[in-house]
């Protein structure tokens, strides 16, 4: 379906100074706090072949059935952990206060120190980048970093804590459908965020409604953040280049919302993050991918080849949005090095819906006149079946319920 034609290398329009100068920062910061929870550790020596022999074959092995942190646990002398609000395979997520601002709310998303694919530390990296590129960041589709550190048993990340995010919205309606509007406002948001995190040099890989997520208050309520970033890349090189495109990638992300080129294990670049937002929003819109409950990747990646995804009943109407359409197009028409027409796409979206009298007045799906923000992190669906540090596999995860009652009616 996408095409991939890999034409000369193009030179990027990004600076990467910035990106570079965020990752020493970062890098520093970081190990300054390591270094001071090793001074209080005991040293550590090399590894005998019967220890490795018993290293963990993934992060859920690496961390059974334990909690990482027990309640009350205070970190960095400022974080207190609270509830655990999910948990899988790649780890756990906690809601803590901060001891310095006036118990305020935050998440700490926490993984084994013997994690099999440890994914925090690029997660960090990326977040401290963003952070630093849009100071602003409830305005620019990404949540605030406050820290990130180590214990004898667990590494973690201090950033805000979230609202629910899409695929909860989504599972909460009567049909597990959002109305053409709602979809076509979120792609939207999508589109937008994911604009951002190109401009900033990284590419996501792993884009699906679990890692879009609304904010908690009421001037973010309709505020749309990008998460989980464990599988990002810079596709930008040091000299500021578009990175040769490699000859072979492994697969990453998650099947459903995965791109062709994902599943020819060709390596990625900014349309196939896109490609997930046009996966998502025909979902959206239909209720249901054709290989929802298909779980072998080839047969997905053959359902992908030949349905005409655009042929099927998109909700009340009788054809697909024309910007779905042209979202297709587009994305069928670039290569690898290709930058994509991002106001063009947000145009388009914004075009159709005008023509169905759609304001910024009109509820959402999920919103009610007396609204209130559901008050939740986003859930960890994302547990790690990996193949190697750099090449991962599909990420699985079993999230906890939300409490009942949470979503407005």
């Amino acid at each position: 379906m996408d095409s991939r034609s890999s034409k000369g290398m193009a030179t990027s329009e990004y600076a990467l100074p910035e990106l570079r100068d965020a990752g020493r920062a970062g890098s520093n910061e970081s190990k300054s706090r390591r270094d001071e929870h090793r001074r209080h550790e005991p040293q550590q020596v090399t590894k005998t072949k019967q220890q490795q022999r018993q290293a963990p074959k993934n992060n859920k092995e690496a961390l059974g059935s334990r909690r990482l942190f027990s309640a009350n646990t205070l970190l960095e002398e400022r974080w207190e952990v609270g509830e655990l609000l999910s948990e899988g395979g790649f780890g756990q997520i906690y809601r803590a206060f901060d001891r310095r601002e006036h118990r305020r709310e935050v998440a700490i998303k926490a993984e084994a120190n013997n994690a099999h694919l440890p994914l925090l530390r690029i997660e960090s990296l990326v977040l401290q980048s963003l952070n630093r590129r849009y100071p602003s960041s409830p305005h620019h589709h990404f949540v605030s970093w406050h820290s990130d550190g180590s214990t004898p048993y667990a590494n973690f990340i201090v950033m805000d804590l979230c609202g629910p995010n899409l695929r909860e919205l989504k599972k909460a309606t009567s049909n597990d459908q959002f109305s053409v509007t709602t979809s076509l406002w979120l792609a939207s948001q999508m589109v937008r965020a994911l604009q951002f995190l190109h401009e900033a040099g990284w590419l996501h890989r792993d884009v699906k409604p679990s890692n879009f997520c609304l904010g908690r208050t009421p001037n973010t309520r309709r505020s749309v953040y990008l998460i989980d970033f464990g599988l990002a890349r810079a596709y930008i090189s040091s000299s500021g280049e578009i990175k040769k495109q490699r000859a072979h990638s492994g697969f990453h992300g998650t099947v459903r919302y995965a791109s062709l080129a994902t599943h020819r294990h060709q390596d990625l670049d900014r349309v196939d993050d896109l490609w997930s937002v046009f996966y998502i929003t025909v979902e959206n819109i239909i209720a249901h991918l054709p290989w929802r409950l298909v779980t072998d990747k080839k047969q997905v990646m053959q359902l992908k080849e030949t349905t005409d995804l655009l042929a099927l009943k998109f909700g009340a109407e009788k054809a697909p949005p024309a910007c779905v359409r042209s979202l297709q197009d587009r994305l069928m028409s670039y290569n690898f090095y290709s930058r994509p027409n991002y106001d063009a796409i947000l145009r388009d979206i914004e075009s159709d819906l005008a023509a169905r009298r759609f304001t910024s007045a009109d509820l959402l799906d999920w919103e009610t006149r007396s609204d209130s923000t559901p008050d939740i992190v986003d859930p960890l669906a994302t547990a790690c079946d990996a193949l190697d540090q750099d090449e991962l596999s599909e990420r699985r995860c079993k999230p906890k319920r939300p409490p009942a009652g949470l979503f407005p009616t």
